[in-house]
């Protein structure tokens, strides 16, 4: 589905920057899943550099790593770290973000309605949208959720979905 969309919105031309942001265990698989069906070469970002799935390697070719290619994969754990945050933030801004294994992104303590504790994946995502780094997210998970109600209400409202139940967790 990922391939899908994304292989339509390139050729569309409505996007023309795009982040995909996966679990480092599955980047390597995600990126030869990409070329193997939908014939999308992506490299990804890892150890400083970029590795294409032939193995090719390159350094980035910016400045800053994050403009470097106008669609690449990253994995969630290096975007959220916070020593990368402030160079992600400074990055031209995406027309899509694309987070695998979404439900990572998530409250440190769900329990408390009132407290507001995002872990750094969640933040990161709200600070993207935010600051207007982002004109569309595509949150994706393939595992079933069993997450508690409020989970799923904080990553409807990183999208920017109201709706009755917006009025209040």
């Amino acid at each position: 589905e990922a391939g899908l969309i994304l292989r339509q919105l390139f050729l569309d031309g409505r996007v023309r920057r795009a982040l995909i942001l996966t679990p480092a265990s599955v980047l390597k698989q995600f990126q030869e899943e990409l070329y193997e069906k939908f014939v999308l070469d992506v490299p990804r970002y890892e150890n400083g550099i970029f590795k294409y799935r032939d193995d090719r390697e390159e350094p980035p070719r910016t400045e800053n790593p994050w403009n470097a290619h106008p669609l690449f994969l990253a994995s969630s754990q290096l975007a959220k770290r916070r020593d990368r945050r402030p160079e992600l933030l400074a990055a031209e801004p995406f027309d899509l973000v694309l987070v695998d294994e979404a439900h990572h992104a998530r409250r440190r303590e769900f329990q408390d309605v009132d407290s507001f504790r995002p872990n750094n994946l969640l933040s990161l995502l709200r600070e993207l949208r935010d600051r207007g780094r982002v004109k569309c997210l595509i949150l994706r998970t393939a595992t079933p959720l069993q997450v508690h109600p409020l989970e799923a209400y904080d990553l409807l409202h990183v999208l920017g979905l109201g709706g009755r139940w917006g009025a209040h967790p």
